[in-house]
């Protein structure tokens, strides 16, 4: 009766994330890398030993991930026809998150994650959420003008709690829980006029939006006094206006200028001059805008360039933290660390071809230089207690990448996408560790790389199709590069490859299997850096070279003896090892 399309969706994903893997800095240690003889003695320590300890437990180097599965279901309804949408979306996850590994350097009687019998140093960190969204649209055209107008409404609930901690809690703000609830209303318009004015072609677009959002937030020791208001109301007003104008006499060349105005309204958590300074203030309109270049040539040819600036406001949850091992940025009498907003300036220049190699064979690419300048770049940082979001310096990021297809028919083709950047902090003000010291005073002299940023992502995937489209093989190869976590210690490269199949049954109906890291790649990551040095100091005596302790080493004179150090690089995990090799299959089903 209404006409238009009607789309349901079902899923459900479910994962227990028992993998298992081996404990590096546990199997370094049992190895006993150091030249002096390792004795019953050097460990001290009830859990290291596999024998004769009071508890009689292994602390063996083969462990399964405990706490780490995930429960999660969407719902999707949406109708549309030539004119109208709406939209249904709810999302229901529980999670877990599982004890990080410690470097090896911390010794061997930290690592005491995931055993069965250390339920002390294994709690279960759960996060539940619950997300509905709605969205009502309208479209239409009246001769040259475009015009459209979009209503949205978002009710998130999220809650993170440490089953195994009861009351009264202690420790950092929202270290044990938190409940948020977001509601978010939002209205946007946008239109659109296509004209000419001499030689020049225009295509002149209006967009303009405008939200509504509150915060509603309890947690575990919130201070009475804290900023971290318990209600946090804002609302974004965004404005776009944009040109794009087609110059025929040059080649039909493009430039799109592009200006923005946008204001975020409410409480400022914390204050840019004082960290005790309370919720206050506001954001002013500010003006942000950019120009891009467009030509085309003959025989499929194209160059591109763009320049422009932008502002980035932190959002509720880079403020707030979302209780799963991210806490808000805070002392510890729950005064705010403002975080600023992240601007700066983006550039990129590059070429692209797409047309035939051959009559059978045709494909597309894109090369492109990039750089990015961040100022009070909004960065995720890892402190000894938790993560938090907080503003870590200026900084340059410069890259290249290219991107394509290659295509043989309908029988096979090339994906491939390739990115090469390097990240580095600016000037003096790069991020604070622990301890209120920069990274240039604690580390000279070195270059501070940009953090969670790798510095080279590649991937390759090869599609496979038979009986006429309706089954199609793929097999695809992931390439992720050294990813900093502090000035002198990086996540070291992980490979891994996928392979897989989808299958059209009948009408309506489709069938997925594969193997996702084929290789089992994800639990074997290590880390690379100072992370992995570790030293050890003993004394020895200087006639017999013996250590003291040891048969006829003696015990006097204490002048005859001198302490010895060592320092050896063993292996280390990284905090949150990935699953590794994991199959699955999925039936699908449209109509």
């Amino acid at each position: 009766m209404l006409g238009g399309s009607l789309l349901v969706g079902l899923d459900k994903d479910r994962s227990t994330g028992d993998f298992d893997y081996t404990d590096y800095g546990v199997q370094s240690w049992r190895n006993w890398p150091f030249s002096r003889p390792k004795q019953y003695s050097d460990y001290q320590s009830a859990y290291w030993t596999e024998t004769g300890t009071p508890t009689g437990r292994p602390l063996t180097d083969q462990r399964t991930r405990m706490n780490n599965g995930s429960d999660k279901e969407n719902v999707l309804l949406k109708w549309e026809d030539r004119r109208f949408i709406l939209k249904y979306a709810r999302t229901e996850m529980e999670r877990y998150l599982p004890t990080p590994i410690l470097t090896v350097s911390s010794g061997p009687t930290s690592h005491l994650q995931d055993l069965l019998w250390q339920t002390s140093s294994n709690q279960r960190n759960r996060q539940q959420i619950e997300q509905q969204e709605a969205l009502a649209g309208w479209r239409d055209s009246f001769g040259k003008l475009d015009l459209g107008l979009n209503l949205s409404w978002l009710d998130k609930e999220q809650e993170y709690r440490n089953l195994d901690i009861q009351p009264p809690y202690s420790g950092q703000m929202g270290k044990y829980w938190t409940r948020y609830d977001t509601q978010r209303r939002g209205i946007a318009g946008d239109a659109a006029y296509a004209f000419h004015t001499g030689p020049l072609a225009h295509q002149f677009e209006v967009h303009a939006e405008r939200y509504w959002e509150v915060l509603h937030s309890d947690m575990s020791n919130r201070p009475p006094t804290s900023d971290f208001i318990s209600e946090f109301k804002r609302t974004k007003s965004n404005l776009q206006i944009q040109d794009s104008m087609t110059i025929a006499a040059l080649g039909n060349l493009q430039v799109t200028p592009i200006l923005r105005m946008e204001k975020l309204e409410g409480p400022v958590i914390g204050s840019r001059y004082s960290p005790l300074a309370g919720p206050s203030g506001k954001y002013d309109w500010e003006r942000t805008g950019s120009l891009s270049v467009k030509k085309s040539f003959e025989a499929g040819w194209q160059v591109f360039g763009n320049y422009g600036n932008y502002i980035r406001y932190p959002n509720f949850y880079e403020i707030y933290g979302n209780g799963l091992g991210l806490v808000p940025n805070s002392d510890s009498l729950g005064h705010a660390v403002q975080l600023v907003p992240e601007s700066g300036t983006n550039g990129d220049l590059g070429f692209g071809w797409n047309g035939r190699f051959s009559e059978k064979v045709r494909g597309d690419f894109r090369l492109t230089w990039f750089q990015r300048d961040a100022r009070n770049a909004i960065t995720l940082y890892s402190t000894p207690f938790a993560a938090k979001y907080i503003n870590s310096g200026d900084t340059r990021t410069t890259g290249l990448e290219l991107e394509g297809k290659v295509a043989w028919g309908r029988r096979a083709d090339v994906q491939f996408a390739f990115t090469r950047q390097e990240g580095k902090y600016v000037g003096k003000n790069g991020y604070y560790y622990f301890g209120g010291a920069t990274s240039q005073q604690r580390w000279p002299g070195q270059t501070v790389h940009t953090l969670q940023n790798p510095e080279t992502v590649a991937n390759v995937r090869l599609n496979l199709h038979f009986l006429g489209g309706d089954l199609t093989t793929f097999a695809a190869y992931t390439y992720i590069g050294k990813l900093w976590r502090d000035v002198t210690t990086w996540e070291n490269p992980l490979q891994t490859f996928d392979l897989g199949a989808h299958y059209k049954i009948a009408k309506g109906w489709k069938l997925s299997a594969g193997v996702n890291d084929f290789f089992n790649a994800g639990p074997k990551q290590t880390l690379g850096g100072t992370a992995s040095d570790v030293t050890a100091v003993w004394r020895q005596c200087i006639a017999s070279g013996l250590y003291v302790g040891q048969p006829g080493c003696g015990t006097f004179p204490l002048t005859g003896k001198r302490s010895v150090q060592e320092t050896v690089t063993l292996k280390s995990n990284v905090d949150y090892p990935q699953q590794g090799r994991t199959w699955y299959a999925t039936l699908a089903y449209w109509f």
